[in-house]
């Protein structure tokens, strides 16, 4: 019925949320119970096409431009998935932001488009851990010309989008202290 959350047994790993008029929230699988590309991609390229909102968010765990790259089968399959079925609607349809998880490292990266900088590019902000205290991750620095920050520091965004249309992306560590922040316009 709608309006109603599906069952358990009826929800899936991936998923759309339009909030208002401006906003579209999107959160992607990246291999866990559905692949990345075939149905997956079809309905993220669906989903995306579709919108009217200006605004476009996407948030997956495994990072695709990951500034901490963990030398696993998992994290190289996740970027080269990624890379291949994800970023170019990403490109296509303009997402905003986009948050990567999993590595636990902090960064943000400039705007990126067709996998370089680009002042019309998505920003992609990470890499999660949402808080949770974990040891910090071995990194192996990846893509540094995409990056504007880069550190180990534990720590959550939030995000607030004001009345004039500019996104506040604030990154905060665990003692509550802001340890970066940017603003996003957008063209609405």
């Amino acid at each position: 019925e709608a309006g109603q959350v599906p069952s358990l047994a009826a929800r899936r790993t991936y998923f759309a949320h339009s909030i208002g008029e401006k906003l579209l929230f999107v959160s992607l699988d990246v291999g866990y119970e559905a692949t990345m590309e075939a149905d997956q991609k079809k309905w993220l390229e669906e989903t995306l096409s579709a919108s009217t909102s200006k605004i476009k968010m996407v948030q997956y765990h495994g990072p695709i431009f990951t500034a901490c790259r963990q030398d696993s089968f998992w994290d190289l399959t996740v970027i080269e998935k990624g890379l291949e079925h994800w970023v170019p609607l990403f490109d296509k349809y303009n997402v905003t932001v986009v948050f990567e998880n999993h590595t636990h490292a902090f960064k943000r990266s400039k705007k990126i488009k067709n996998g370089v900088f680009d002042p019309n590019g998505t920003i992609y902000l990470g890499e999660g851990n949402w808080g949770v205290e974990k040891p910090n991750p071995i990194c192996n620095p990846l893509n540094a010309e995409l990056h504007d920050k880069v550190s180990l520091a534990q720590h959550l965004w939030v995000v607030t989008i004001n009345d004039s249309n500019i996104i506040q992306a604030k990154a905060f560590n665990n003692d509550g202290e802001m340890i970066d922040e940017v603003s996003i316009p957008v063209n609405l």
